[in-house]
């Protein structure tokens, strides 16, 4: 009976597996049959999500917990059946099939994953084709989560989306650094402190006092770097 049972959840699995892989591919002809063959419903709002981790003993083990935080992140977005594969042998992939899209602040808002696990997740979009844009947007996450050192947190598609698109093109990417910074994109400490005001600057609100307090230095040595900031820049 148990090996029978292994046999049914195998094949169940690998079913799911080829169905999702064909729709992610743009080759799954009859949506119907596949809402059938995944229990999924593409009428409603698609969310994808990226779950995965690196601090595991086993691939079963790693599976188990991951399946287990697909759960609570489905009841805690109300997606009563939630959409998941595996994704090699540390990660999952998932998706949430909500009546409204669920927002960056509502993801945010979740029960965070556990220490040494972490998850993105894409924009939501409705039906087949959102099924595919949130999932590959959760995988650009991904992609800069894992760069940045992230970890035991989410990272949302709309956070990152401009590293994301500056990611894709590296050559593009430093064009663009170059372009807008110009002398502000230099490696010398100078240049540094100058870099972290403009920052602060703008993170105040353009509020040179704000600013000030929040570097520790007197508000008209904000006013003084500005105006060195302002030199290099050209505007």
């Amino acid at each position: 009976h148990e090996a029978e049972r292994d046999r049914f959840v195998r094949g169940a699995l690998a079913r799911r597996i080829e169905t999702v892989t064909a729709l992610l591919a743009d080759e799954a002809s009859d949506v119907e049959h596949a809402e059938q063959v995944l229990g999924h419903d593409f009428h409603r709002a698609q969310t994808g999500v990226v779950i995965w981790t690196i601090e595991v003993e086993t691939p079963s083990e790693a599976h188990s917990g991951l399946e287990k935080l697909a759960l609570e992140l489905a009841a805690a977005a109300r997606a009563p059946r939630p959409l998941f594969v595996p994704a090699g042998a540390t990660a999952l992939h998932l998706w949430l099939s909500t009546n409204d899209p669920i927002s960056s602040e509502a993801m945010r808002r979740m029960q965070p994953p556990p220490k040494g696990v972490n998850f993105t997740c894409g924009r939501s979009a409705t039906g087949v084709a959102g099924f595919r844009q949130s999932h590959r947007e959760a995988l650009a996450a991904q992609q800069i989560a894992i760069a940045l050192g992230r970890s035991g947190e989410l990272t949302h598609y709309a956070d990152v989306e401009l590293l994301a698109f500056a990611a894709a093109d590296p050559v593009a990417a430093r064009a663009l650094v170059s372009h807008q910074l110009g002398g502000l994109a230099d490696g010398d400490p100078a240049t540094g402190v100058l870099r972290a005001t403009a920052l602060a600057y703008l993170r105040s609100g353009c509020n040179a006092a704000a600013a000030a307090r929040a570097l520790s230095v007197h508000k008209n040595t904000v006013h003084y770097r500005l105006a060195h900031i302002e030199e290099r820049l050209g505007m």
